[in-house]
C-alpha cells in the first residue's frame, strides 16, 4: 500500500503523517531525502520507483506500505503516480483556506523572515498547485484536527485493503 500526502505549505502534512505512521507502524519516506540519498539522483529515482513497485499491494500491514511526505511540486513524482497506474495507492490531499495558511505560517516565521514575502513566494502558488492535485481524498485541515484525519485515512486504507483482499481469487489447490 502507498499513501501519499499532499497540501500546501502549512497544511498539517508532517503532523497527520507522523500521527499515521504511529498508528499503523507504517514508515514515512521524505521523498527529496530518498532522491538525495544518491549521488547519481537517476540511481535513487530508479531505487525509488522499484520501491513503490514492491510496495503496490493490498497489503497495510507496515513492512509493506509507505507513506510517502514531502510531495509538493515535484512534477517528476506526480508525473509518476499518474502514469505508471499503481493499483494500491491512495493520494490524501489536505487543504485549508489560504487565510488560515497565512495564519499558520505566521507562527513559524524566525525573525528574519517576511510573512509578506514568504505568502507571496509560498503559500499563493502553492494553493494553486495544490487545487490541481489528482486526490483520492481530500481534508480540510482548518475544519479537522490532525487527529481526526489520521484516524479517518487509517479506517479508508483499511477499508480498501479489506475489499481488494476480498476481490482477490482464491485457489483451489490443495
Amino acid at each position: 500500500m502507498i499513501i501519499v500526502l499532499a497540501g500546501n505549505t502549512c497544511t498539517g502534512k508532517k503532523t497527520v503523517t507522523k500521527l499515521l505512521s504511529q498508528q499503523t507502524g507504517i514508515k514515512a519516506i521524505p521523498v527529496g531525502d530518498f532522491r538525495r540519498f544518491h549521488k547519481d539522483e537517476s540511481l535513487a529515482w530508479e531505487a525509488f520507483v522499484r520501491l513503490l513497485r514492491a510496495l503496490d499491494t493490498p497489503s497495510t500491514a507496515p513492512d509493506d506500505s509507505v507513506i510517502l511526505t514531502g510531495v509538493k511540486h515535484d512534477r517528476e513524482l506526480w508525473a509518476l503516480l499518474e502514469t505508471q497506474s499503481f493499483k494500491h495507492l491512495t493520494v490524501v490531499k489536505l487543504e485549508a483556506p489560504l487565510e488560515i495558511l497565512r495564519e499558520r505560517l505566521a507562527k513559524r516565521l524566525r525573525p528574519t523572515e517576511n510573512l509578506e514575502v514568504l505568502y507571496e513566494r509560498m503559500l499563493v502558488p502553492g494553493q494553486e498547485w495544490a487545487a490541481q492535485l489528482p486526490a483520492h481524498i481530500v481534508f480540510d485541515t482548518s475544519k479537522l484536527s490532525a487527529e481526526e484525519i489520521a484516524q479517518r485515512v487509517r479506517q479508508i486504507v483499511t477499508n480498501s485493503s479489506e475489499q481488494t483482499q476480498k476481490s482477490a481469487p482464491t485457489s483451489n489447490m490443495p
